[in-house]
């Protein structure tokens, strides 16, 4: 197979840097999304997940703590 020699100039090589890294990126966020429906299927095959009701509940309880006032209902 030959081989060719490209002289880039910076702001294209910053750019091929830069998609590179975003491509790693997705690549992450996948293998965590991955990770994190293996979890919940796990945990629904185990019986341990929250009713919506219940996720809801506790999703108010972090917000008012985050925010320092009381959960609403």
């Amino acid at each position: 197979m030959a081989t060719m020699n490209v002289s880039l100039l910076d702001p294209m090589r910053n750019l091929i840097r830069r998609d590179q890294g975003e491509a790693q990126d997705e690549a992450r966020w996948l293998a965590d999304l991955d990770a994190s429906i293996t979890r919940g299927l796990g945990e629904e095959a185990a019986g341990e997940l929250l009713s919506l009701e219940d996720a809801f509940a506790e999703i108010r309880v972090e917000i008012a703590a985050l925010s320092g006032r009381s959960p609403q209902p």
